[in-house]
Parts: C-alpha cells; sequence; structure tokens
C-alpha cells in the first residue's frame, strides 16, 4: 500500500516539475521576444547622397512585407538620443568633428515577421 502512495506522489512531483519548467521556458521566450521587438527597428542610410527622398525612402519600406511604421530620425535628433542615453560615449563621438551619425528610419515590425527575419531582410 505505502509503494503505491511513493508511485503517485512522484508520478504528481514529476508532472508538477514539467508544469514549472514549461511556464519558465514560455515566460522567458515572451521576454525575449519584447526584447527583440525593441532592438530591431533602425535601418541607417549608406550615404548622404540618395538619388531618393526621405518620403520616397519612406514610402518604399512602407511597401515592405510586414512593415508596421516607419519613422525617419533625423542625425542632428539621433546625436541628441543618444547623448540622453550615454552622455561619455557622445562626447567621444563629437570629437571626430562634424556629427558622425547617419540618419535613420526607425522600422517597427510586426511581431509575426521575426521568425522569417532573414528573408525580409534580403527583400530589402
Amino acid at each position: 500500500m505505502r509503494k503505491g502512495y511513493r508511485i503517485i506522489f512522484l508520478a504528481v512531483f514529476a508532472i508538477s516539475l514539467l508544469a514549472e519548467v514549461l511556464l519558465f521556458l514560455f515566460s522567458q521566450i515572451k521576454s525575449i521576444n519584447l526584447m527583440l521587438n525593441d532592438d530591431f527597428r533602425i535601418v541607417f542610410i549608406k550615404s548622404e547622397k540618395t538619388k531618393l527622398s526621405i518620403e520616397d525612402i519612406t514610402g518604399n519600406l512602407e511597401k515592405l512585407e510586414g512593415v508596421r511604421e516607419v519613422i525617419y530620425v533625423g542625425r542632428d535628433e539621433r546625436l541628441k538620443e543618444l547623448k540622453e542615453e550615454d552622455n561619455d560615449f557622445t562626447e567621444i563621438i563629437t570629437l571626430l568633428g562634424k556629427n558622425p551619425v547617419p540618419d535613420t528610419f526607425e522600422v517597427i515590425l510586426d511581431e509575426d515577421l521575426f521568425g522569417d527575419l532573414e528573408s525580409w531582410i534580403s527583400k530589402a
């Protein structure tokens, strides 16, 4: 009779331990997904002398599948944001003379796209 209780106890313990591990993994995956949403959002412009205007580039980026929003951030505004985040880093950057920070576009993607991010980048 005691052996039956032991087996039941061990089975319930194993099942509850498995459920706890699954809940932990789910919460970790969810937090990683949130971090990816925040991290993958900036597109740099390689050259100041682009043939396309800002509106054209914004329109082209918005046409891509999975793009929720496109926000243009000029180089001066980006430098101000960097200064708010890390003043020491900004001071080092400004030692180079002119503002070396490029114009950028913040591209906010749909969450469904993160599973196929590599093919989206190749299309862009």
